[in-house]
Parts: C-alpha cells; structure tokens; sequence
C-alpha cells in the first residue's frame, strides 16, 4: 500500500515537471533572444500594478451609455480606484464614471461597515446601475442601499431579515425590483416605501426568480431572474415555478474540507418539470393578473422567452413542448389575461430559442428562424403576418444587432438599414453586416477574415468590433457603422 502511493506522488511530480518543461519551452525566447530572458516572478503572475498580462486580453467591459460615450473596465492603479472609465467614442478621452473617494466616504458612514469594506465596494468593476447610468445599488450585510455618482451620501432601501436577490431599476429609474424569501418586492427609491408584489412564495413556489431547470436549460447559466419590467416602468411581468412536481435529488458538497450533502429540485430523463404560470402585476400593487396558458398541459409545456410589446399594454412570450419542437409566440393582455398566438414555429428537429421580437415604430417586427435550415430574419407584421423574409442563402444570422433609426419609415428606397452578424462570407468565421429592410442591398462591413463581434452604440451609427484570427489575438476597434 505504501508502494503504491509512493509511486503515485513519484508519477505526479514527474507530471508536474513535464508541465514546467512544457511552460518554460513556450516561455523560453530562442536563438539571439536568450540573452533576455529575465526570471518568471510571482510579481509578474499576480501583483495588481505590475503583473505581466500574458493572455493578451483586449478592452473589456466595454458597453455603450450613449451614441457618444462608452464604459470601460480597468485596473489602472492612478484611476482614482475605481473600476469604470467612460471613454469619449470619437477622441478616446476618459475620465472616471464617478468619484470613488466619495462613494467610499458615503458607504464608510453607515454604522458596522469597515473602512476596508467601503473601499472595496468603491472600486468594483462592475455595478448595478440605472440605465442612465448615475445611480447604483448597493447590497452590504444583506440590505440594499441606493447611491448617486458623485453624491454625499448613500441611502438604506431595505431593513427586513432575509437576503434581496436579482436587483434591477425600473427603466426610469424610479424604482428598484427584487426578490425575497421568493417574492417578488419593489421599493420607491424617493420615499423609500417598499411594496410585496406577490405573498405565496415558499420554498416550493418561486415568485420571479428561476429554479435550476429554467437557469440552467433555459434561461441562462448562473440567469436566475425570472421577471421583466415593462417599458413604461408600471408593471413587472414574472414566472411562478411550482417545484412541488419534481423529485429531489442528493449530491455530495465536495467543496468544503469536511464534506456535505445538498438536496436539490432535480428532474431526472422522464421525471415531471416545475409547472409554471406568467403573471403581471403593477409596481402599485395589487392581486396579480394571470396569463391564459389553458390550451397547453400543465407539465407539458415550458415558457422559454418573455418580453413586452413597446406600448407595455401586452407582454410578449414563447412556449415550446417539452421536446422543443414546436415553439408559439404569443401575446398576452396585461390587463386581462387574455392570450393570442401570433405564429408557430415547428421541425422535425428541434426548435431553437432565437430571442424575442425586434419592434419597428409601425408595429411590425422582425424574427429569427431556423425554418429553412439556416437562421435567417423574417419581417412579420403586428398580427403575425409573414411581410417577407429579409435575408437568405445557404449561410446563417448568427446575431441581430437591430435597425438604425427606424427601418419601416426610413425614407429611402427599400427601408432603414438592419444589422448583423453572420456567416456569409465563411461559415467558421463571423462577419458583420447591414441589410435594408426589404432584403435588398446587403453590404459586409467587417473587412479583414476572421471572427467579428460587434457592439453598437443605440443609434446604430458606430460600433465596437473585437476581432481575430487564427494567427492574431483579440484586437479592439471602433467603427462607423
């Protein structure tokens, strides 16, 4: 027995030493650059201010607050000590999105919170902001707290035992959503009133928030948000999950020195899903309004998409069969219930989840679908009548990116311009594109090979393109569009 496990750390050493040989033969310069090599140092891997980036990683966290400014990431050590920079688009000025000393000093000033805690809530990367992007939430020691950049002091939302999870602003900034002890809560952020949208939660009926199955299959990996504010900020739309169905599943914490055991909602091959029900409610409150999902069997079907239409009166939502394949796009009155089916979507296959309707000023809309064997957009009228099907060919749209302006009232001939990414030119690589809205016209922008992904600013008049190839790392650029 101690034969064998002397053996065994002999093969693990010998295994690690192979690695370092490995390493140091990618590290090591040949030839005439011998005489450069300088020792690899801890310093070099992790120190903040010095570490050498060996990944080549490009910008990241980039993401437009306006046609003009973008935010970006950093770990720029004189940048005030905060993790977010604005950028100016056309000269590539930046300047910090707020001032980290004063957000340390307000957060500092609540009783129990360390200095060393305020400072490290200052100099996040990443925040939970409104969508002017001027004011952030805050959860410390539980409670949520809300702050405006470059105020003087934070304010407390929250005062209730229980974690608040899945925290968003309202469109208008107004009013901040989330969920506790699986209810659905909003609170006022000018008087500070909290308000429960829904009572019957429990740890068996999750009131917006997702269960395993609808994360991890459906929604998203680590997406556990199971609600959507309509555009005007007056109601939340949001799924109810009902576990009580599934069996329980044991699996073992391997995690912690001493293991420990979890028992999770977990349906195997055959077993019964969550069944699920969509309802909305106003940020008044009031008793919830149900959407008629009658026509489908309770455990049979899935809701996989939910959306609003612009004007907030209907929210917009896709069911699929369990097997996927077929898949309806449907909509349903916020006020009374009452639901329609626009289309369906069917194959012999699977139906894929594309995303929801991209909404045009005269009502109508484009889709994606897989019907035809390849991915392509269709422009559908606002009672889910086929207008025409804008791109084709033996190649696939792999993102809509949306329309500049408003493609159905553009003036010039054939509508505004849509754009895209897709496989056109190489089916292993991604392009960018634009298209007029009756097909016609459809121009590549992305010049060099490779793999493009583009991030437009809202107006769709430039974009920021992270590209590479086979022999480049990842290169950042900014574009007209």
């Amino acid at each position: 027995m101690v034969g064998r496990v002397g053996f065994k750390l002999w093969a693990r050493r010998v295994t690690n030493l192979a690695l370092l040989g490995l390493l140091l033969c990618i590290l090591t310069p040949t030839g005439s650059a011998l005489a450069q090599e300088r020792l690899l140092s801890i310093d070099a891997l992790y120190d903040p201010e010095t570490r050498i980036d060996f990944s080549g990683a490009p910008a990241s966290g980039l993401a437009w607050i306006s046609d003009t400014h973008y935010l970006q990431s950093t770990r720029d050590p004189d940048a005030q000590r905060t993790g977010l920079m604005t950028v100016e688009a056309a000269t590539g000025e930046t300047e910090p999105l707020f001032d980290a000393a004063k957000m340390e000093s307000a957060i500092a000033a609540f009783p129990g919170i360390t200095a060393g805690e305020a400072q490290r809530l200052a100099s996040r990367r990443s925040y939970t902001m409104n969508r002017a992007r001027t004011a952030t939430v805050l959860t410390i020691a539980g409670d949520l707290y809300h702050y405006e950049f470059g105020a003087d002091r934070a304010k407390r939302l929250t005062f209730s035992p229980g974690d608040e999870e899945e925290v968003s602003f309202s469109p208008d900034g107004a009013t901040v959503a989330f969920v506790r002890s699986h209810n659905l809560y909003v609170v006022d952020l000018e008087s500070g009133r909290e308000r429960a949208l829904t009572t019957d939660g429990s740890a068996e009926l999750l009131n917006g928030k997702l269960d395993w199955v609808y994360q991890e299959e459906i929604y998203g990996r680590a997406n556990y948000r199971g609600y959507w504010w309509s555009p005007d900020s007056s109601r939340i739309a949001f799924l109810q999950l009902n576990e009580e169905p599934v069996p329980e599943f044991t699996v073992i914490d391997h995690l912690p020195y001493r293991l420990g055991v979890e028992t999770w909602a977990y349906p195997k091959a055959g077993d019964p899903n969550p069944t699920v029900k969509l309802g909305v409610v106003t940020v008044a409150g009031g008793t919830p309004t149900w959407i008629d999902t009658d026509e489908y069997a309770p455990i049979q079907f899935l809701i996989v998409g939910v959306d609003w239409t612009p004007d907030s009166r209907q929210v917009v939502y896709q069911v699929q069969d369990r097997e996927q394949t077929w898949l309806d796009l449907k909509l349903g009155d916020a006020g009374t219930g009452k639901s329609s089916t626009l289309f369906r979507e069917t194959t012999a296959a699977w139906v894929n989840v594309n995303g929801g309707p991209v909404w045009l000023s005269d009502g109508s809309f484009l889709w994606l679908s897989e019907r035809s064997g390849w991915k392509h957009i269709y422009h559908y009228a606002a009672d889910g009548a086929l207008i025409r099907q804008v791109t084709d060919g033996p190649w696939e749209v792999r993102t809509l990116h949306g329309v500049a302006a408003d493609a159905a009232d553009a003036a010039d001939k054939g509508g505004g311009w849509i754009y895209f990414s897709g496989t056109e030119r190489s089916h292993i690589g991604g392009d960018v594109y634009r298209v007029k809205l009756d097909g016609s016209r459809l121009m590549l922008l992305s010049t060099a090979a490779g793999t493009h992904q583009a991030n437009f600013n809202p107006s769709f008049t430039h974009y920021i393109d992270t590209w590479s190839d086979v022999t480049t790392p990842p290169q950042v650029r900014l574009h007209r569009a």
